[in-house]
């Protein structure tokens, strides 16, 4: 009798530690964040954008997350989406005029970056991905060396 009174003390004591630990899932994506935060990325959990055509058939909205790199460090003065890219199965989606220019950065950022990317965008103060964390540290790397081309692209286009 005294052995089962200690075995529910100890689970009542015990549970509601191990019921506080995180899951495996989350001590990944805290590995992820903190990767991603010594990139100097701006992590916002967020719906995934979505297609014209998800849109329209009222989907419900994918969780994801954004990375984002600042661009600028002041206030934009336009408010929203400038320049947006979708990937749906292997075709683009352009939200936005995008000078000829950039178009092809976009398309080859695309190419270079991980599946589980399901857009990039520019909106005035930082470039950024949605995606939903599906890979690896190596993939982290990846879209940061992106994200640099992209904003060195787009401030070279400002310029000129």
């Amino acid at each position: 009798m005294g052995y089962i009174i200690l075995i529910i003390v100890v689970a009542v004591v015990v549970g509601p530690i191990m019921w506080m630990m995180p899951s495996p899932k989350q001590r990944r994506e805290i590995d992820f964040r903190q990767h991603a935060l010594t990139h100097g990325f701006q992590i916002k959990v967020c719906d995934l954008p979505q297609t014209h055509r998800q849109q329209v058939r009222k989907e419900q909205p994918v969780k994801g997350v954004s990375y984002s790199l600042p661009i600028i460090r002041s206030r934009p003065s336009v408010k929203g989406v400038i320049y947006r890219v979708l990937r749906h199965d292997e075709n683009y989606e352009w939200v936005g005029n995008l000078p000829k220019t950039l178009e092809l950065v976009f398309i080859d950022s695309f190419k270079t970056l991980p599946k589980s990317v399901f857009s990039i965008e520019y909106n005035g103060a930082f470039v950024a991905c949605y995606w939903t964390e599906r890979g690896s540290h190596k993939d982290i790397d990846t879209i940061k060396i992106v994200l640099d081309v992209l904003r060195d692209a787009i401030k070279k286009n400002k310029e000129g």
